[in-house]
């Protein structure tokens, strides 16, 4: 029986150093996998949001008065055409645009019962321009429109984007009342930009 006994003892003992042994090369493939696999968060990412840090009226009537920048002051938008002379634009700028951001892409939203004057034809082209705003803009040598980016139709309770296109730390908007074929059409359209709660008016998100 002793030959017996060492024979399972024997063979009890290369199972077990079989088994320890194993272990051990499935960890390390584990391993393999685990280092090969990617650490970056895959899922989708959160928008960055920039808002306007220059909104500034141009007076066709008073070619050679710089408004100030309404921001600080009101934050007040607002764009007009009533005919001949009766026009204002106004410029929409956006600063602090991180160098590295992408795909920006313009926005807006009026929250249902925010206050809103839509006048008239109140359908608003956007245009990128040649330069981004200066401070002592004026109607006369302000930015001038480089090409029809979007249009935005604001109404209460609605949103939508404009357009997106490539980041810069600095992007101007120049935006007005919209005309169709040359023609014509009066309306007006203003708001107070509310960039806090509820939020109201223009922004730029980017990175997304």
């Amino acid at each position: 029986m002793r030959p017996f006994a060492a024979l399972v003892s024997t063979v009890f003992a290369l199972t077990f150093l079989g088994t320890a042994f194993a272990v051990p090369a499935n960890r390390e493939l584990e391993q393999v996998f685990v280092a090969a696999s990617p650490t970056d968060d895959v899922g989708p990412r959160a928008c960055q949001t920039v808002y306007p840090s220059f909104i500034k009226p141009l007076y066709k009537a008073y070619p050679d008065y710089s408004a100030p920048n309404q921001i600080p002051i009101g934050r007040h938008f607002e764009v007009s055409n009533r005919g001949g002379d009766s026009r204002i634009d106004s410029l929409l700028m956006f600063s602090g645009i991180p160098s590295n951001a992408y795909a920006c892409q313009l926005e807006w939203e009026i929250p249902a019962g925010y206050p809103i004057k839509l006048l008239g034809h109140s359908q608003l082209y956007v245009y990128t321009t040649k330069r981004d705003a200066k401070p002592l803009d004026t109607w006369n040598n302000s930015p001038k429109e480089d090409s029809q980016w979007g249009t935005a139709n604001l109404a209460q309770g609605g949103k939508a984007v404009v357009n997106s296109r490539v980041c810069h730390t600095q992007l101007t908007f120049r935006i007005e009342i919209g005309q169709d074929g040359g023609s014509t059409n009066m309306g007006d359209v203003g708001f107070i930009q509310n960039s806090g709660f509820p939020f109201a008016g223009w922004r730029l998100t980017h990175s997304c």
